[in-house]
């Protein structure tokens, strides 16, 4: 999913890290997750702050998978 956003990381300058053990599994529809992924990616890479870093963080808590997406943009203030 993140080679394929490289195109707009690349023209915007951004890189992306990525956080999650080699462990974790994530049971669910590959097409649907591939959308809200894809979603998230796009959105954080378009409203990036041009040459920062994009943070994509996986992990497990309370028989849960909780991922998020973090960037740095401008705020709504």
């Amino acid at each position: 999913m993140i080679d394929e956003h490289m195109p707009l990381l690349t023209e915007h300058r951004n890189y992306i890290t990525f956080h999650a053990a080699e462990s974790l599994e994530v049971c669910g529809d590959p097409e649907k997750l591939a959308c809200v992924f894809n979603n998230l990616l796009k959105n954080a890479a378009a409203y990036s702050i041009t040459g920062t870093e994009i943070i994509v963080n996986a992990e497990e808590i309370a028989d849960h998978i909780v991922v998020t997406v973090s960037n740095h943009g401008k705020s709504c203030d």
